[in-house]
């Protein structure tokens, strides 16, 4: 757990994560960002605070817990240092300097403002320099460090809440394995690609070969054609979906302004990785997110196969 003792914030000076337009990918894409802008801020003794409008306001979404950080508005001025680290403007360059600078502390001596959708903490973790500061944070290994910042940051909920215990309570009932889908529209296929499945079909069907009738398969997706093929596909098999439309907070502009929407994303993004074992598709920051906020190391869709990853693996696909 992270050592909060020795963050004594300087409110004069703060790091705000910024995620008020479109452009910023998924939620697993925008809570990465926002967690690595916090480990900066911790870094810094800055204060810490979110500007979170687009679809929805992030209290919402959830309820702030150790940490006050919801701001309504910040109008961006000529003195605060802005980061862009989204997609491809995380360069070699950027990288390098964050990893090996020796004077970064002193760089960032005004309001950071920061917009992102990688998890660039990785590399201010393996920052010779920042060594001694993330010591006193216990901030040392790269497999927690979500997990403590969702749990230091965010609360559920308390309707989240009810209905995430009610689904752990009926996960306990059976042997309950998550699948996690990324549909790839609009980047690898649009129509459905059965050839695509081939890993979450042989996961299903070797863990119903073991447990029969006492598994019980928690399907996330974000296409409502790869939720029907697969139950359809295993009619003897019980199947878990969570209430409302499905929604990606980038492509689905129609229904992203929906509150049930946006808290269904929210439930299963903890769910998933409290069920005894978990398939997740590697491209998807969903999946992983899910994965590295409950501390559950997943199996991936790897070819026509699936294989058990390690938490270093998944968290390398942004970073090489």
């Amino acid at each position: 757990m992270f050592d909060l003792s020795d963050y004594k914030p300087n409110y004069n000076k703060t790091v705000i994560f910024r995620c008020n337009a479109q452009g910023f990918g998924g939620i697993g894409d925008r809570l990465i960002g926002l967690c690595s802008s916090f480990v900066l801020s911790l870094i810094l003794n800055f204060d810490f605070k979110v500007l979170w409008t687009y679809p929805i306001d992030l209290t919402q979404l959830f309820d702030e817990k150790n940490i006050k950080w919801h701001l309504n508005s910040y109008d961006v001025n000529n003195n605060d240092i802005q980061l862009n680290f989204l997609d491809h403007n995380l360069d070699k360059q950027t990288k390098n300097m964050l990893e090996n600078n020796p004077n970064l502390i002193n760089i960032f001596n005004n309001n950071v403002v920061i917009i992102s959708n990688k998890p660039f903490y990785l590399y201010l973790l393996n920052n010779k320099y920042l060594h001694n500061r993330l010591k006193k944070l216990n901030i040392i290994y790269t497999d927690d460090i979500i997990s403590n910042c969702m749990s230091i940051l965010f609360a559920l909920k308390s309707h989240t809440q009810i209905k995430y215990n009610k689904l752990l309570t009926l996960f306990s009932k059976y042997y309950t394995v998550g699948v996690q889908i990324r549909s790839f529209i609009g980047e690898f296929f649009d129509e459905l690609d059965v050839s695509k499945l081939t890993p979450y079909y042989k996961f299903i069907e070797d863990y119903y070969n073991i447990y029969g009738n006492t598994l019980l398969v928690f399907l996330c997706s974000d296409s409502q054609i790869i939720i029907e093929h697969i139950i359809n596909k295993y009619p003897h098999i019980k199947f878990l979906l969570t209430d409302h439309s499905i929604i990606h907070l980038e492509r689905s502009v129609d229904y992203n302004q929906d509150l049930n929407n946006n808290l269904k994303l929210i439930l299963e993004l903890y769910s998933l990785g409290r069920t005894r074992q978990l398939i997740i598709t590697h491209s998807s920051n969903f999946g992983r997110l899910s994965s590295l906020i409950s501390n559950k190391i997943p199996y991936i869709n790897y070819q026509s196969n699936y294989e058990l990853t390690t938490f270093k693996n998944i968290l390398t696909k942004d970073k090489d």
